[in-house]
């Protein structure tokens, strides 16, 4: 009591102080405040009513829509989502590509991936480029946020943030399991069960069990050896295996949240691809040389969370968490000594290497890697009621820690004219491939303070980090053992949210985005990416429609290309980009009736992206980025994207279909149309992709469903990274059952 009666002095002193200093006295009068977010510990946005009063463009795929098409593919899901782009790579989003609003799209390494709203990519400071993405199957929603409203997460600020939501845990007892079968030997199993372990009169103690597993035995082939040595394969799918436990204790205004994960995946995918003229011919090949490629990955989680719910107005969590990942991709990395990209042209001696009948050295590597992140976030939230301003201060102070260590070996195999492995003849240790360590200590600081006067919400807010960094190597390189140094990064920003009437509103806002270099890359001298950003838009949500209509421009100063072999081998600054688009979106229902619903989407997106001032600091042959100009296109950005669906629903049944149109891109920032010495450059053409599904409720604990993608089989390339064209998914059927109990 004596605490809440000196809480309570301690805000009257403070709404007392900021009204004088914002209006000069105080008023009388009270205007009823429009809808705050709460200091959610897992959320970015909320709810999507919430969405209506959000300073910025956002969006939330519910439950809803991840079951109705039980997605299991992170590209597929974003691609219903405006300006978001997406470079599939495998045919299943193991390893996504996403940038949103023109960031560089590779390895997601510009987009900050959380799960939970906890930084879930392997080491987001010390190696962006993301090689993992959380299971989407045992997701219950995904959250994107865009624009000028994303202050308060990091590090990456000049593109956006994805945030998975896992399954919460349960409010009663209940149980919940799915199966599926489908093409190429796809198999899914999910089961969930949790609820009430002990409830008392002033305490409850709440769990969760989830395991999720998918397996398939892939859509590609490994052709035989030309020279008829080796047989060929099709195995080339993956087996991925998440386990999950939550636990959740609350008493009064306290709670507390355990969350324990681990994961394991064996995926046979390969960094090559095909040529042209063996794309056209079969273009879910792969080459006999990509035999030995496979994948093996594994990650550990922690997140304990520490909510304390002082009173109606203040609020303070503490989140502690920490993440393993160690992945080893063993994979063909060259061929007589020379780079795949550059070894397909079909009459030079390195691709009959490659198809197996001539004799020749396969270099395989083992990027073998582990990473490390942890850290500690404490989050304040504030409300302050004054006669004529509300504010909701949110302030947080976030110590954070991540690692990579690289300990990569490579063996060389010798090949026979035949197609046939005689013998391994050099092992390369990690002191000739790429051992080395960079860390990364942050003191992240931010501050947002939510103002509300009248029907205008603003939202100013800034963001402080102090990153201390430390790149170690010794690879037989003439360089340093060791090198340290530190940057500040600083971005402030500021949304507003104008109410016009019940249901329309007006957003935008103004921010300066930063995304910072790797070790490796401060090492030597690049700078941290800048971006000043700025976005307007309308959206409305009446009876039976809604609708978002968004304009923004970006100024990147300085843009940085994640470290990757497929967009070189290093960080490289590109120089000045421009990114401007619209996007909208329109959704409908066409029927409403006490038993039938029929509901029509339209979204789109119109984006240009262009290098206005290239460095003369990119000079890589091995970057996707190498040769650009002024004008050039940014690769894999395409101009036009377009998704429009229609959804169904009578009594027990309910189906949908969903078509989807990405315009065509180039692979290379020269934009050149072709070169026979590098599989790299060149288009990638348009495509549409249409999917569809069907559910039947046969009893209140029995669903069925019935999921197709690619309807059309329409055959079109995906990309042609990292080495080589690679094949969107042909058509595929799932059928499945789920039992709620």
């Amino acid at each position: 009591m004596r605490l809440n009666r000196s809480i309570k002095k301690f805000e009257c002193r403070i709404a007392t102080l900021l009204g004088v200093m914002l209006t000069g006295s105080l008023s009388a009068s009270v205007i009823p405040p429009l809808p705050f977010l709460d200091l959610e510990p897992v959320l970015v946005i909320g709810s999507p009513a919430e969405i209506q009063y959000l300073a910025g463009s956002g969006y939330v795929l519910d439950d809803v829509t991840l079951e109705q098409f039980q997605y299991q593919d992170i590209h597929q899901v974003l691609a219903r989502v405006p300006g978001v782009y997406v470079r599939q790579e495998d045919g299943f989003g193991l390893f996504p590509n996403i940038s949103l609003r023109g960031s560089d799209p590779g390895r997601s390494g510009k987009v900050t991936l959380m799960e939970d709203s906890i930084p879930i990519a392997p080491a987001p400071y010390s190696a962006p480029a993301a090689y993992f993405s959380p299971t989407l199957g045992r997701m219950a929603s995904v959250e994107v946020l865009k624009g000028s409203s994303q202050v308060r997460f990091g590090p990456h600020t000049t593109g956006g943030v994805i945030n998975y939501l896992s399954t919460p845990i349960p409010a009663q007892n209940q149980t919940q399991l799915t199966a599926s079968y489908g093409s190429f030997g796809q198999v899914r199993l999910h089961g969930t069960t949790g609820g009430i372990a002990l409830r008392s009169e002033h305490a409850s103690l709440h769990y969760l069990l989830e395991l999720h597993h998918e397996q398939v035995d892939g859509f590609k082939t490994i052709r035989p050896a030309a020279g008829g040595a080796y047989a060929g394969s099709d195995d080339t799918g993956y087996e991925r295996t998440d386990a999950m436990l939550k636990v959740g204790w609350k008493r009064g205004s306290h709670e507390l949240n355990l969350k324990l994960g681990y994961v394991e995946l064996d995926s046979r995918e390969s960094y090559l691809g095909l040529n042209d003229v063996d794309f056209a011919n079969d273009p879910y090949e792969r080459y006999a040389a990509s035999r030995f490629d496979e994948i093996n990955a594994d990650h550990k989680r922690m997140l304990l969370t520490y909510t304390w719910s002082v009173s109606e107005r203040y609020q303070s969590v503490v989140k502690l968490y920490n993440n393993r990942f160690h992945r080893n991709w063993y994979k063909l990395d060259q061929v007589n000594g020379q780079s795949l990209s550059t070894s397909m042209r079909l009459d030079s001696d390195t691709y009959k290497v490659l198809d197996g009948s001539k004799e020749g050295t396969l270099k395989v590597k083992a990027n073998n890697r582990t990473y490390r992140s942890n850290g500690i976030q404490w989050l304040h939230q504030l409300q302050l009621d004054l006669d004529h301003h509300t504010h909701i201060l949110e302030g947080g102070l976030i110590l954070h820690s991540d690692s990579i260590r690289r300990y990569q070996h490579a063996d060389v195999f010798a090949q026979e004219a035949d197609g046939s492995i005689s013998g391994l003849i050099e092992v390369r240790g990690p002191d000739r491939e790429g051992n080395r360590k960079q860390v990364s200590d942050v003191t992240t600081f931010y501050v947002v303070d939510r103002i509300q006067i009248g029907n205008l919400r603003l939202e100013p807010g800034l963001r402080y980090e102090q990153i201390e960094w430390e790149y170690w190597r010794a690879d037989g390189r003439p360089s340093p053992t060791l090198r340290e140094g530190d940057m500040s990064i600083f971005a402030p920003g500021v949304g507003m949210n104008y109410v016009l009437s019940e249901g329309w509103s007006l957003f935008g806002g103004l921010h300066r985005g930063v995304s910072p270099v790797s070790p490796s890359g401060a090492a030597s001298g690049l700078e941290e990416e800048r971006s000043q950003s700025v976005e307007f838009g309308i959206r409305g949500n009446q009876r039976d429609w809604a609708v978002e209509l968004v304009g923004f421009h970006t100024d990147f100063e300085n843009l940085v290309t994640s470290e990757s072999i497929a967009n070189g081998g290093n960080d490289a600054n590109i120089g000045q980009v421009r990114v401007s688009g619209l996007e909208w979106m329109l959704s409908r229902e066409l029927l409403v009736q006490s038993d039938q619903r029929l509901v029509v989407e339209l979204s789109g997106t119109y984006t240009r992206a262009e290098i206005v001032d290239p460095t003369d600091g990119q000079s890589d042959p091995e970057s996707i980025f190498f040769g650009a100009f002024d004008g050039s296109r940014i690769p894999y950005i395409p101009e036009w994207m377009l998704q429009a669906g229609l959804h169904y629903s009578h009594s027990r049944w309910s189906a949908g279909i969903t078509a989807a149109y990405t315009g065509s891109v180039y692979g290379t920032a020269d934009n050149r149309e072709s070169d026979p010495d590098d599989i790299r450059v060149g288009r990638v053409g348009s495509r549409w992709v249409v999917d569809a599904q069907v559910n039947y409720q046969i009893s209140e604990q029995w669903n069925a469903f019935l999921v197709a993608r690619n309807v059309l089989d329409e055959v079109a390339i995906a990309s042609r990274l990292p080495h080589g064209l690679r094949a969107t998914l042909p058509r595929s059927l799932k059928v499945g059952l789920t039992l709620s109990l």
